[in-house]
């Protein structure tokens, strides 16, 4: 009976830990919100869906472009999640185009 409870004591605690680092590692990794910290380093951010109604370009050719440096690249806010600076966009809409087939 003791091991039993020193095996359930051990498992509990392995589970506890593998919490812990698994939720630094992507807090380390991640931009902090507003909400938890004042010194938000990014402006308005847009979704995918808002950059693609400002400059009526379909989000497989803004990747296309972000991956050959021809758009501002997102701002990773989760490891699905993804936002662009509103400036940074609109900066790109202001600025002459060299239109290239993406």
């Amino acid at each position: 009976m003791k091991m039993k409870a020193l095996a359930i004591a051990a498992a509990n605690a392995d589970e506890a830990l593998d919490t812990t680092v698994h939720d630094q590692s992507l807090d380390a990794d991640m931009p902090r919100s507003p909400n938890r910290d004042q010194s938000f380093p990014y402006g308005k951010l847009l979704t995918a869906a808002e950059v693609e109604q400002r400059t009526t370009l379909d989000i497989r050719t803004i990747e296309r472009m972000v991956a050959a440096d021809a758009f501002p690249a997102p701002v990773r806010l989760s490891p699905r999640r993804r936002a662009w600076e509103e400036a940074a966009v609109n900066r790109w809409l202001a600025a002459p185009q060299r239109w290239v087939c993406f």
